[in-house]
């Protein structure tokens, strides 16, 4: 008889994977050196994106390795960051073939429409 098996909330929160990780990278080091990221980059909550806040969530991101991440690591503005990034890339970028990852490898539009459905996933609480 099979073992049942308790699912607590830490099992079910969303995360990304360290192939996702990587995409997200790729997009956010595309966006800083393609894209109008400096202001120009709306955002839920009305406001635009700076470069500052694109290196910070890069840097960050970065310092995760490959290993992967929950969603509980990314602040709410970080998210909505990764969204906006993944938004404009996906409607306003020639992506297919011009965004790498870090082991050279081309990423595709599906990739990255992946991995913008994976972070409307992420919860949307504010962090104090």
């Amino acid at each position: 008889m099979a073992e049942m098996v308790e699912v607590t909330e830490s099992v079910q929160e969303p995360a990304l994977s360290g192939e996702e990780l990587a995409v997200a990278k790729a997009n956010l080091r595309f966006a800083l050196d393609n894209c109008p990221v400096d202001g120009g980059l709306p955002l839920e909550d009305g406001c635009v994106s700076s470069r500052e806040a694109t290196e910070a969530l890069l840097g960050r991101l970065e310092a995760m390795g490959t290993q992967g991440m929950k969603a509980a690591d990314l602040a709410h503005e970080e998210v909505g960051l990764l969204k906006a990034i993944a938004d404009y890339a996906l409607d306003g970028c020639p992506i297919d073939g011009g965004m790498t990852l870090d082991d050279g490898s081309l990423v595709s539009r599906g990739e990255l429409g992946a991995l913008r459905d994976k972070i409307l996933t992420f919860p949307r609480v504010a962090q104090e």
